[in-house]
């Protein structure tokens, strides 16, 4: 048996990879495509995958872009799926391969702890079988048509498949001259998703400023995700603020960060379950993972800028104190979950799918 996995983003990298190796544990055949993607490509040539297929590309950030490269995409895609006639297909919310699934007649699983993005409409209703966290639950899927009985619930955090086996070679720490639990990340909004908007990059980089101000013997470290986005905040900012220009392979500059202040949500959520002091800046409805985190205390939301400032400022006064502190309470709440990558594989395994 054939299972197809398309993969469009950094997270989806690590998912799937993950899932890909329990699947191959079992026996199955493994079939990997992903798009030209400055957030991808790089990690997919860091780690050597010449195995997977890249076809087609991201649209940028305007909604005509999005279109036209995901209709030029599954054009292109089609033949290679065609071609290596898959049992199965699996995304994380990709328009095209769930598109492709269902003209072919290949069933499609979903896979997402994201049900408020827009891709869902497209893809939820065209999905065979449903994966998501057991705290999203069922509901906020039915309303794309879904079923619930068609609804899968595991018990995990997407971050709980691939953290353990992510490298953390201190190697990136010299590459950007950094001391362990000496400087702070912060990681902006995906300003880029049709969800979002370009004066969230704005507001991001006023941010970055202020935090840099009241971070006094402590560097400050931006992660940004696209080229132009780098670009911006070197004009803007000075050199007191590191820019990693590149995604990093590895989870290490998270580990060993003072605190971590995210505007999206994978990231945030690698960092809490590591035990990373973290504040959450998310600009809309808080995804429902996010919520639980902080619910249970692993991650913050300031109300503002200044408070945001100045829970920074606590955490900096004794990192040591807090770093043991989450660290313990990340791992009792890891103890508590379980991989997802596992459970679905072993769905896929035993399922009507095989």
């Amino acid at each position: 048996m054939l299972v197809w996995i398309d993969i469009l983003t950094p997270k989806q990298f690590w998912f799937f990879t993950s899932l890909e190796k329990r699947l191959k544990a079992l026996g199955l055949d493994v079939m990997l495509t992903s798009r030209r993607y400055e957030q991808v490509l790089p990690l997919i040539e860091a780690v050597g995958r010449d195995d997977i297929i890249i076809v087609g590309e991201y649209g940028g950030g305007s909604l005509e872009g999005k279109l036209r490269a995901s209709i030029a995409r599954s054009m292109e895609l089609a033949e290679h799926i065609i071609n290596s006639a898959p049992a199965l297909a699996v995304s994380s919310g990709s328009p095209e391969a769930a598109r492709i699934a269902y003209g072919l007649a290949i069933p499609h699983i979903l896979a997402s702890d994201t049900p408020h993005s827009p891709v869902n409409s497209l893809c939820a209703p065209l999905s065979r079988r449903i994966f998501t966290p057991w705290i999203i639950g069922k509901t906020p899927w039915t309303k794309y048509g879904v079923r619930p009985r068609s609804i899968t619930l595991y018990r995990g955090l997407d971050p709980i498949a691939w953290l353990d086996e992510m490298p953390h070679d201190k190697s990136v720490l010299r590459q950007y001259d950094l001391r362990e639990n000496n400087y702070i990340v912060i990681r902006g909004s995906e300003f880029k998703a049709a969800y979002l908007g370009e004066e969230y990059l704005t507001q991001f980089i006023e941010l970055v400023r202020k935090l840099a101000e009241v971070s006094a013997g402590y560097d400050v470290v931006v992660m940004p995700r696209y080229g132009d986005e780098v670009k911006r905040l070197e004009d803007v900012l000075d050199s007191s603020v590191k820019i990693v220009k590149k995604p990093v392979v590895g989870s290490a500059i998270l580990r060993y960060s003072s605190s971590f202040i995210g505007g999206g949500g994978t990231m945030t959520q690698e960092a809490a379950l590591m035990g990373v002091p973290v504040f959450s800046i998310y600009p809309k409805k808080l995804p429902e993972v996010i919520s639980f985190l902080i619910r249970q205390g692993l991650v913050k939301r300031p109300r503002n800028v200044p408070s945001l400032v100045q829970e920074v400022k606590r955490i900096l006064r004794d990192v040591d104190y807090f770093k043991e502190r989450y660290t313990r309470l990340a791992r009792r709440i890891r103890e508590t979950m379980r991989n997802p990558a596992v459970e679905i594989a072993h769905h896929i395994k035993r399922s009507e799918f095989t």
